[in-house]
C-alpha cells in the first residue's frame, strides 16, 4: 500500500479514513510509480524475499526518506522486520486484520487525535466487517490456530467484532450481520471457481484408505493458467487441500511452484 505524499504533515493508519478525512491519495497499481510516495505499508508478509516485486519496489524500500510500516502475524525463525525502527507492530495473532483492530482499539483512546482529524466514527461497519472478514477468513472460524493464546486473542477480536457488526447491521436488512454469514459467504466458490475445483478433484488419488491426494502435471497446470488467474488457481488449490483433509480427518499440505512473473519461490 503506498500513500503520496498529503498536501500537510498527517499520517491515520486505514485506507478509508486516508481518503475521507486526509485528502491522502492512495495508489492501487504498481505498475507507473508517481514520485513524492510519502509512505509504504507492508502487510502480512514474513521476510523481505516473499515482498511481490515490480519496477522500482528495491529503490523505494531503501529510501530513508520514505517511511516503512509493517503490520504482520507471521514469527517464523526465518521472518524479518520490513518497516523502519518504531514502526512494526509484528506479534502472534490469528490474522494481520487482527492487529488492524488492535490498532483501532489504541487509537479510539487517543480523543484528540481523533478530534483533530475529525473521525466521529472509527468502528464503522464497514471497519468491522472487514476486520472480521480478515481474522476468519485466515484462521479458518479459529481451524487453523494452534496456541492457547492465538486462540484466546482470536476468540476476544472475533467476538467483539461479530457483536460490534450485528450492532451495526440494521435488522431486516439483506447486509451480512454475523461472523457464521461472513464466513459462509467467504466458503462459496464463484462458477470459475466451482470449474477449477472441479477439474482439480478430477485428478483426485486415493493412495490409502486415510491419503488423498491431487497431483497437477505440467499439462495440468497449462490448462489452468490458459482457463484461470493465478490468484484463482491458488485459491482453489487451498480449498481442495482443505476438502481433502476434511474426507481424510488428517493435515492438508499445499505445494506449488510461483507464477514466475511473480518470483521463483516454490510455496509449501
Amino acid at each position: 500500500l503506498m500513500i503520496r505524499r498529503p498536501p500537510r504533515s498527517t499520517l491515520f493508519p486505514y485506507t478509508t479514513l486516508f481518503r475521507s478525512y486526509n485528502s491522502i491519495e492512495i495508489l492501487e497499481q504498481c505498475r507507473k510509480i508517481p514520485e513524492n510516495i510519502s509512505t509504504v505499508i507492508i502487510f502480512d508478509t514474513p521476510k523481505p524475499s516473499m515482498l511481490q516485486k515490480f519496477l522500482g519496489s528495491s529503490s523505494l524500500l531503501s529510501d530513508g526518506n520514505i517511511l516503512k510500516i509493517e503490520i504482520d502475524h507471521h514469527l517464523e525463525a526465518d521472518s524479518d522486520y520490513i518497516g523502519d525502527n518504531g514502526y512494526c507492530l509484528v506479534d502472534e495473532a490469528s490474522s494481520a486484520s487482527e492487529l488492524v483492530g488492535l490498532i483501532a482499539f489504541k487509537l479510539n483512546n487517543r480523543t484528540e487525535l481523533l478530534e483533530t482529524h475529525q473521525v466521529s466514527e472509527l468502528f464503522s461497519r464497514n471497519f468491522a466487517l472487514a476486520v472480521l472478514t480478515g481474522i476468519i477468513g485466515d484462521s479458518k472460524m479459529g481451524k487453523y490456530l494452534k496456541t492457547n493464546r492465538e486462540k484466546w486473542f482470536y476468540r476476544y477480536f472475533s467476538n467483539m467484532f461479530n457483536q460490534l457488526l450485528s450492532k451495526k447491521t440494521h435488522k431486516g436488512s439483506k447486509n451480512l450481520s454475523s461472523m457464521n454469514e461472513v464466513f459462509a459467504e467467504l466458503e462459496k466458490l464463484s462458477e470459475k471457481e466451482d470449474a477449477c475445483f472441479r477439474y482439480m478433484m478430477e485428478r483426485k488419488n486415493c493412495s490409502s484408505s486415510v491419503i488423498r491426494s491431487v497431483l497437477l502435471k505440467p499439462a495440468d497446470m497449462e490448462y489452468l493458467k490458459v482457463n484461470y488467474d493465478h490468484e484463482t488457481i491458488i485459491t482453489v488449490a487451498r480449498y481442495t487441500a482443505d476438502k481433502l483433509a476434511e474426507e481424510s480427518g488428517y493435515l492438508s499440505l499445499i505445494v506449488y511452484y510461483d507464477d514466475p512473473d511473480i518470483s521463483n519461490l516454490i510455496q509449501f
